[in-house]
């Protein structure tokens, strides 16, 4: 299975390691957004020539919900 994630903000240790995990079985591409301009185009080619996707922000806390108020 052809898998891409696409980092919205950077690597994270989770995230790394998740990735590492699937790219075992899988076969894994990461496009890091926050580090590089990747053109559409090829955005959009290699999302559809993709079995899965997947969008990691690692910025968000598992403990807060998205929208939490801050305090």
């Amino acid at each position: 299975m052809k898998i891409l994630y696409l980092l919205n903000d950077g690597a994270s240790t989770a995230a790394d390691e998740l990735i590492d995990a699937l790219a075992q079985e899988h076969q894994v591409e990461v496009i890091d957004l926050g580090a590089k301009r990747v053109p559409y185009d090829t955005l959009v080619d290699k999302i559809f020539a993709s079995d899965r996707v997947i969008s990691w922000e690692c910025g968000l806390s598992m403990d807060e919900p998205p929208n939490a108020a801050p305090g």
